[in-house]
This record gives structure tokens, C-alpha cells and sequence, in this order.
């Protein structure tokens, strides 16, 4: 007797496709059987013909309700959408985490943060941007809530962007590397319309830090003249990770191709869902990200990859695969050949030919969201 047995499914399980119609049986919250298996009873035995069925998806950079005042319930944003576990970057910062301690353990979704550089954190960001001086900074606290939440915070956060940096220059970036390393973390720096050359902000950054909003194309970018910076790649090679960011804004189709031409291809994969974005055309969520990203001309098994196991692996998530014994956080999606039309930051427009829609959503076994049009039980 299992819980669930999906039927027939087109299984990619973080690392591979395995082909051929595979069934998959979830017990106790977990991963029991893969493969072909027998017509056992369940409560749920749902046949999962045409249907794509992978890892629940970990979105690399949300913004995550009550985190901050941008932030989207995971309920809505999350769960719906195949995602099972997010990263959530920059919300909260040292004098907001206490006041939201409960939720990050009570989440629907496994959830770490990357704590931002600014006291309030996001707080402010519909009124006015955070303020990012250095003389600001405090270190002793935002050394106190790493020691008092180290399972949940495992970075810093700073945007570099213009409405941010002001007159500060480049100390902002460079106070905010030193505190990080100084704790042992990573930093993210969003990257967005900057007042310096995106190489010159990448070179500053180190191995494990995370360069976000990669192909954004606003002002300064990744893009020196018609090719990727050589301090991109640069900082490649030393190990700085780099994400998409999405949220449609920060996403530029032209980069991208430029980028995709040389084999610059992201990490790791955000959606940057914000209570504004969950729900417009151009972000939804993380499956929206990585159906841009196929449509363009990425290999849907590195696409899915990055969006599970890479994912897992490099953010520290405990999900990511398909194994026996393992959680079952799983997703199921139809491929769409045709998923109307999908739009950037600067407007530029592309056919979805391929277009991942969610069907359901398994979070430690459990369903935890089904499509009304996803009937297919037995």
C-alpha cells in the first residue's frame, strides 16, 4: 500500500530524463519505489501519461512573504508553480529577522535567506530603496543573528543598482564582501542598471558569492561591446555563481542570446517573484524563467538541472533529486509546444516553444496543490 503512485511519467530526476513511461511511489513522506511498478493500491494512483514529472523545483532568489512588505505568500507563489523550496534574497535584514523567526520555520516550503546588508532589510523598497551606506552597517548584530539562526541564514545581500548605490561608489560592495567572508557566508549583489561596469563589480567578488540579475539589460551589463566581459568569465573561474534573477525586469532576451552564443549559461535560477510580479504576465513564477530560458535555446535537462540538484547543491536545499529513500517533493508539469507569447524587461518578445505548466505538486509526500484539470486518476 503506498500514498501516491504516478503512472507513465516522463522523469527527469536532477540529474536525467529517464524515458520509457517510468512510475514513481511515495510512502511516509517519502520516495519509495521508481521504476515499473505493480498495480499496488494508494490512496491517490494518478497516470501521469504525457506529463513531464521532475524534483520540486528550488527558485534560487524570491521574495517571500512576511519576509518584507514585497514579498508573496509561498502559498501562492511557491506551491502552485512545482517549487517546493526557495531561497529568499534579501527580504529581512537584522533589526526585521526576529519578527518573522516563526515563519521561516513554519514555511510551506524548505526555505533559507540570505540576510540584506540594510537593518529594515526590504522594507522600505515600495517608498523608498534601502540604504545602503557602510557607516551604517551593524556588524555586531548581523553577526548575532547568523549565530542565532544559522540553519536559516546562509548569506548577506546587497543591491548595487543606482537607486541604491548613490554617491557611495563601490565601498557599499566591498564593506558588504569583507562582513560576508568575515562570516563565513557567501554575498549576493543584485546587479541591475549599475553606475559601474558589471565587470568591474564581478571582479571584486569571490568564490561562492552570487552575481544576480546576469542578464539584465539596462545601462552597464554583461555585455562588453558584443561579448561576454572577460571579468565575467573571469570570475567564473574563481567560482562566482551567477544567477538569472528574472522578475521579467531584470531580464533581457539580447543578453541572453549573446551569452547563450558563447556558453555563458546562469548557476543557478530565480524567478525573483515579488507580491507584484507573482501574478503579471511577464514573471508568474519559476516555471515562466525556466520556459524563456528553453524557448531561447537552452537544453531543457540543463535548464531542469540548475533548477534542482545544481541548485540544491550549491544553495545547500536538501531536495533537488529523485532517489528512493529520499523526501518526495515532486513536481508535474505538461510540456506545451505552444505557450503563446513570452515578453522581457525591455519589452522584446518570443514564441514559447516550450512552456512547462503545472500540474501538481507533491511537498513531503503529501499533495499539496493539484490543477482542477489535472484528473487523471485511476
Amino acid at each position: 500500500m503506498y500514498d501516491v503512485i504516478l503512472k507513465n511519467c516522463r522523469l527527469f530526476d536532477g540529474e536525467r530524463f529517464i524515458e520509457g513511461g517510468t512510475d514513481i511511489a511515495v510512502y511516509g513522506g517519502k520516495i519509495a519505489a521508481i521504476g515499473g511498478i505493480e498495480d499496488y493500491n494508494a490512496d491517490f494512483k494518478i497516470d501521469c501519461t504525457g506529463m513531464t514529472v521532475t524534483p520540486g523545483l528550488i527558485d534560487a532568489h524570491a521574495h517571500l512573504a512576511p519576509y518584507a512588505g514585497i514579498g508573496v505568500d509561498p502559498k501562492l507563489a511557491c506551491l502552485p508553480f512545482g517549487v517546493t523550496a526557495a531561497l529568499d534574497a534579501g527580504s529581512v535584514g537584522c533589526n526585521t529577522v526576529d519578527s518573522v523567526a516563526h515563519a521561516m520555520y513554519t514555511a510551506p516550503v524548505e526555505t533559507r535567506l540570505f540576510m540584506n546588508v540594510c537593518s529594515y532589510g526590504l522594507n522600505s523598497l515600495r517608498s523608498y530603496p534601502e540604504d545602503i551606506d557602510p557607516e551604517k552597517f551593524d556588524k555586531k548584530k548581523i553577526e548575532r543573528m547568523f549565530e542565532k539562526y544559522p540553519d536559516k541564514l546562509c548569506g548577506l545581500k546587497i543591491r548595487m543598482g543606482k537607486e541604491c548605490s548613490r554617491h557611495y561608489g563601490k565601498a557599499p560592495l566591498a564593506a558588504a564582501l569583507d562582513l560576508a567572508h568575515g562570516l563565513g557566508v557567501p554575498l549576493c549583489t543584485h546587479v541591475s542598471d549599475p553606475d559601474f561596469p558589471a565587470g568591474e563589480l564581478a571582479e571584486m567578488m569571490g568564490e561562492g558569492d552570487i552575481f544576480t540579475h546576469t542578464y539584465q539589460g539596462r545601462g552597464n551589463t554583461v555585455i562588453d561591446g558584443d561579448r561576454i566581459d572577460r571579468r565575467i568569465l573571469e570570475a567564473r573561474e574563481r567560482g562566482v555563481i551567477f544567477d538569472v534573477g528574472d522578475a521579467c525586469f531584470h531580464f533581457d532576451f539580447e543578453v541572453f542570446k549573446i551569452a547563450l552564443a558563447e556558453g555563458f549559461l546562469p548557476d543557478i535560477i530565480g524567478g525573483d517573484v515579488t507580491d507584484k510580479g507573482v501574478f503579471f504576465s511577464g514573471t508568474f513564477a519559476l516555471p515562466m524563467t525556466l520556459s524563456k530560458l528553453v524557448s531561447l535555446g537552452m537544453d531543457e535537462g540543463e535548464v531542469l538541472r540548475r533548477a534542482t540538484s545544481g541548485a540544491a547543491d550549491i544553495l545547500g536545499f536538501t531536495g533537488g533529486r529523485l532517489k528512493v529513500g529520499e523526501r518526495a517533493d515532486i513536481a508535474v508539469f505538461e510540456v506545451k509546444n505552444d505557450g503563446g507569447v513570452l515578453f522581457d524587461g525591455r519589452r522584446h518578445r518570443i514564441d514559447a516553444s516550450y512552456f512547462l505548466a503545472p500540474r501538481m505538486t507533491l511537498k513531503d509526500g503529501n499533495i499539496a496543490w493539484r490543477s482542477i484539470e489535472f484528473r487523471n486518476d485511476f
